[in-house]
Order: structure tokens, then sequence, then C-alpha cells
């Protein structure tokens, strides 16, 4: 998902060497909440992800850090399983389960039925997006 994105070549090399590697060119300048939106509802009618991970274009992940973070996930008592969103974070290299009230959706791996309900109001633009999201997701 892409607004104005000026390494598009780029992103389209990269691209199509993933399996399952969509592009969705967005003919204005939409902010993120409307782009992601639009992408979760894409994810979901074509791949039907458990999964979905929201990142930036300046986002990285270390290596591992999703199926770090699901293994984790896995291993959680079902009596606490009611976790919607991880938030993957490289502030102190600490792995744990904590609750957020809010964080930035960046680096957010999110279950895809909680994303379709939860993401996004497109009346919202950059860190109202993002609390809004998380608020939601407490709800």
């Amino acid at each position: 998902m892409f607004n104005a994105s000026d390494n598009i070549d780029e992103i389209k090399v990269l691209c199509s060497s993933i399996p399952n590697c969509s592009i969705i060119k967005l003919n204005f300048n939409s902010g993120v909440a409307y782009a992601l939106m639009k992408g979760v509802h894409y994810a979901v009618v074509n791949y039907r992800p458990e999964w979905l991970l929201f990142l930036d274009d300046d986002t990285m992940v270390l290596r591992n850090a999703v199926k770090t973070a699901l293994t984790i996930y896995e291993k959680t008592p079902i009596n606490v399983k009611r976790i919607g969103l991880i938030k993957l974070s490289t502030s102190d290299g600490d792995c744990k389960i904590y609750e957020t009230h809010h964080n930035a959706f960046s680096g957010t791996l999110i279950k895809s039925h909680v994303a379709v309900k939860t993401c996004c109001r497109v009346n919202f633009f950059l860190d109202q997006a993002d609390h809004d999201l998380y608020a939601r997701v407490r709800e």
C-alpha cells in the first residue's frame, strides 16, 4: 500500500520476490488511516490471514520478531488470551506481554478479525488514528 512513495520501483521488485505480496496504489495522499483500512480489507478478502503486521516505510523489524511474538502468544494461558494485538518493539530488547493503552501503528501485529472491526476511522490523521486504534481494540 503506498500513497506517494519515492522508492516505488524498489518496492515493486521486493514485492515480486515475496509470495502473497500485493501493491495497492492509492491515487491521492489519503493519510495512514485510510490506507490501512483499504489494506486490511484487501488482505482479509484476498489472503484470509490470522494476523496482520502494520509497518511504516521506515520501520525495521528484527529477524524472527513476528515468530517470537507469536510463540509467546501461543504459550500464554488461555484465560489471558484475549489479546487482540501485539506491539513489536526493540526499545529494551525484552520480550514480554503487558497491557498498553496507546501506541503507534507501525510494528503492530494485530489479529485480522480485530483489525477489520477497529481499523480505521478515515477522519482521523496520524497520531489520532494511532491512539484511536488502540482505544477501539481495548473496547
